[in-house]
């Protein structure tokens, strides 16, 4: 069911130690409903404990930049890193559950483009 290859964003900034056992957990998650995934976080900014961190997560790709640039930037680098079929993209808060990305998935694999909402969660 599962075929197409989603790539997960997460741009970081400053999150500090944080960030290995969010990623452990995103990565977790994911690798139950989807056998072909990549987890690539940007650390936006100063390489610094978050950037040490995320690089002790196995599986995960880490790049960063020295000057900070903002989320925006952040995304659009990651995206181009990306080698996925369907691009997305997580907040390195863990404000969004990664197991909601199984509910997305349907419709991330039959559309151009799927928009979410915090406020609306499935």
């Amino acid at each position: 069911m599962y075929s197409k290859k989603l790539s997960i964003i997460i741009p970081a900034y400053k999150e500090g130690a944080w960030i290995r056992p969010h990623l452990k957990q995103v990565k977790k998650k994911i690798s139950e409903f989807i056998p072909n995934y990549e987890i690539i976080i940007v650390v936006d900014g100063i390489i610094n404990e978050t950037f040490k961190e995320a690089k002790k997560v196995d599986g995960i790709k880490v790049h960063g930049y020295t000057k900070n640039m903002g989320k925006g930037f952040a995304l659009k680098y990651g995206f181009s890193k990306s080698t996925g079929d369907i691009i997305t993209f997580l907040d390195a808060d863990g404000d969004i559950d990664a197991a909601q990305l199984r509910n997305l998935y349907p419709y991330l694999s039959s559309s151009d483009m799927v928009i979410g909402s915090k406020r609306n969660p499935f």
